[in-house]
């Protein structure tokens, strides 16, 4: 059983589109099922302090919409810190839809989660799209049980992405495929999916997730 702590948009680093009030209840829900101890925090300043004691940090939380503030972001510096100190000790992260457009005033957190949301980034209209395992991966644990995802959610596309990170999971969109998923060594992953409650209604999706949780909290290794 571990500990999980769901850094839950709010303030800060949320924004008008996503209700991550929801995600981050059904998030906690499903990890609860699988028997850990699951505390979910609004994004405030301080919330990070004591993410030491926790065994796997999930980033449920979206980016500014106003001009960055300097003095916000300062109040944010000693939870920044903290985020970089736990991943350096190998702890697992595992990063939610727009948590590649989270902390976007601090250049850590792409180093972190291996990508970010950009000016050529887009999404369709909402759907019920198919998510497959990207190239190469679909013998990766986070696909155990799974040959596909057939979701309600959004499609991100054009995210970009380091070269650190390994592509698993992907749609494909006007006839291109677009990596939606990745593992940035064995302790980071990101994963597009969850936009609204809707997408954690999908026992596919609940899968892949659990699998990812899984996988993180093994240390990278099998499902």
């Amino acid at each position: 059983m571990a500990r999980v702590l769901v850094f839950s948009g709010a303030g800060h680093y949320a924004d008008p589109w996503h209700p991550f009030q929801e995600t981050s209840q059904a998030v906690s829900k499903v990890l609860a099922s699988l028997g850990h101890r699951v505390l979910v925090r609004d994004s405030e300043p301080g919330v990070l302090l004591d993410l030491a004691e926790f065994d796997l940090l999930v980033v449920n939380s979206g980016g500014r919409t106003e001009p960055p503030n300097t003095a916000v972001t300062a109040e944010w510096a000693r939870d920044h810190s903290c985020l970089m100190d736990f991943h350096r000790s190998g702890s697992p992260i595992l990063g939610l839809h727009t948590a590649v457009a989270t902390f976007p005033d601090w250049d850590g957190w792409g180093l972190i989660i291996g990508g970010s949301w950009t000016t050529e980034s887009f999404h369709p209209e909402m759907g019920s799209p198919t998510f497959h395992p990207a190239a190469h991966a679909a013998d990766h644990p986070v696909w155990s049980g799974l040959e596909s995802v057939s979701v309600t959610d959004e499609r991100y596309s054009c995210l970009e992405r380091s070269d650190a990170a390994v592509p698993l999971v992907q749609h494909v969109t006007g006839g291109q495929p677009h990596t939606m998923g990745w593992a940035v060594g064995d302790s980071v992953i990101y994963d597009g999916l969850g936009h609204d409650a809707r997408s954690y209604e999908s026992e596919e999706r609940r899968r892949l997730l659990c699998n990812e949780v899984q996988w993180l909290l093994s240390g990278g290794g099998g499902a």
